[in-house]
């Protein structure tokens, strides 16, 4: 995957991921740091996951040290390092060359060294981010509060200055 594609993966991301945290900030008190996710506990603890996630592996990509979140955070803290993160997504995939994406990148996990391509542990940011909205998407809907849907497709419509067709 080239560069260009992994922007639009990119930019769809943060799009998606502001739409989760403009209707979480819909949840009544409480409901935010709630324990009731299927996989990480809450959706602060979810949505936090899935940003430490893209901050993780854009830093490695990037060659650079990863600093994890404080935490517990209130979703005013999550929008801003949200909006932080995807300024620092797109900032490295706007200046890296495509010749950079191809190039092995070490990751360590449990004491093994893989090696994989950067656009290769860029593109897990996105389908694991998706993975989560899911689950966010169920979480939120059993508090009262469903998501807006999530299609990339919307995205695309929506940037590109369209409109999704009406039902007449």
């Amino acid at each position: 995957m080239d560069r260009v594609g992994l922007l639009a993966l990119a930019r769809y991301n943060a799009y998606a991921t502001r739409l989760v945290l403009d209707r979480a900030a819909h949840l009544p008190e409480g409901d935010w740091a709630r324990p009731a996710g299927p996989s990480h506990g809450s959706v602060e603890q979810t949505v936090r996951h899935l940003l430490e996630t893209e901050a993780f592996f854009v830093a490695l990509c990037a060659g650079q040290a990863f600093v994890e979140f404080p935490g517990p955070l209130s979703l005013a803290e999550l929008r801003g390092l949200a909006e932080r993160v995807a300024a620092e997504t797109e900032h490295f995939l706007t200046t890296a060359a495509d010749a950079d994406l191809a190039q092995p990148t070490a990751l360590s996990l449990r004491g093994q060294t893989l090696h994989l391509p950067a656009w290769q542990l860029l593109t897990q940011i996105f389908l694991h981010a998706t993975h989560h909205r899911g689950e966010l998407s169920i979480l939120m809907s059993q508090l009262g509060l469903p998501l807006p849907t999530l299609d990339i497709l919307l995205h695309f419509i929506e940037a590109s200055g369209q409109t999704w067709p009406s039902r007449a």
